[in-house]
This record gives structure tokens, C-alpha cells and sequence, in this order.
């Protein structure tokens, strides 16, 4: 996948899960979610299940730190087959995957996304 796309996708999430602004210092106590991408500690369970490196959920919140983690989770993921439907899909995490909304949730964020992406003019994404 082409850096400059894989960067654009990136930054459309953590403009989604901030409602149009990324804001590092965010946190969502209810979930334990740290920073703009609202990191949650099992999250970093699977980064280094597919990796093998290990992150702090606490560093969460500091930009580098926080996007090379990002990073690492959308490559690992990219290099085993995922599509970005999938790789956002599971970055949502809605928490209702096994119910029958689960597509509608999961759509909805999926178009949230590339509406976000659309708005920073680095593309669009259908569906």
C-alpha cells in the first residue's frame, strides 16, 4: 500500500474517533481508551500478539508514539491479507460484532471514515 494513502487512512481515524479533530489528550474513561486514535489496552494485546513488540497504553497520548503504534497495527495487519474494511472494522471495535447491528455499525464507521478522509481532500471511499 502506497505510505502517503496508508497516512491519509490514518489520520481519517483518529479524525473520527476525536468527531473531526484529533485530540491527543483525549480519554474515554468507560472503555479506558487513550488519545486520538482511543487506544484500548486490548489493542495493544493484539499489536504485539502481531508483532511481538510491546506499547504502553499509558504513552497513548503522545503523538509519535501513539500514530507509529497505529502504524504498526494497519501494516501487520495489511501484510497478512486485510483490506482497509477490515483493518477499520476492527479498529472500531464497537463491541456488538457478534449482533445482528454489526453491519450497520460497522458501515456507518466505515463511511465516517472516508467522509473524513473526503474532507482532508486525500480521497474518498465508497461503500
Amino acid at each position: 500500500m502506497n505510505e502517503m494513502i496508508l497516512s491519509a487512512w490514518i489520520m481519517a481515524v483518529a479524525l473520527q474517533e476525536g468527531n473531526g479533530r484529533v485530540d491527543h489528550a483525549a480519554y474515554n474513561r468507560h472503555e479506558n481508551a487513550r488519545g486520538a486514535w482511543q487506544v484500548r489496552p486490548i489493542m495493544i494485546k493484539e499489536v504485539k500478539r502481531l508483532t511481538g513488540k510491546t506499547w504502553s497504553h499509558r504513552r497513548m497520548h503522545e503523538p509519535v508514539y501513539a500514530k507509529a503504534f497505529v502504524r504498526s497495527y494497519f501494516k501487520a495487519r495489511l501484510e497478512r491479507g486485510a483490506l482497509l474494511w477490515d483493518i477499520t472494522r476492527s479498529w472500531n471495535g464497537s463491541g456488538i460484532a457478534a449482533t445482528k447491528y454489526a453491519n450497520e455499525v460497522e458501515l456507518r464507521y466505515w463511511k465516517k471514515v472516508g467522509d473524513q478522509l473526503a474532507a482532508t481532500g486525500k480521497g474518498r471511499v465508497r461503500g
